[in-house]
């Protein structure tokens, strides 16, 4: 029982690693494109949500698309960007 919950603390702090990067590449590409992104508002964000990691067992490596920087790109769609004022 030990060792599942430290494979289960890894495997959050993988998750709040990675979030914790792509934000902050979120962050920066918002901002390149003219978007005020306040630091004092993120101070307000977690990286903490999982919702978007698929923890089935079901991973499709090679659908995935890798940029050569070696990260996924950012999903940028308009449509799902949602600004609050």
């Amino acid at each position: 029982m030990t060792e599942r919950r430290l494979h289960l603390g890894q495997a959050g702090a993988a998750i709040v690693y990675w979030n914790t990067v792509y934000m902050e590449r979120a962050v920066a590409h918002l901002r390149t494109t003219g978007v005020a992104v306040p630091d004092h508002l993120l101070a307000h964000t977690s990286p903490l949500g999982w919702s978007h990691i698929g923890l089935t067992g079901d991973y499709l490596w090679e659908q995935a698309a890798i940029a050569v920087d070696g990260f996924r790109p950012l999903n940028i769609a308009r449509s799902r960007l949602k600004l609050v004022a």
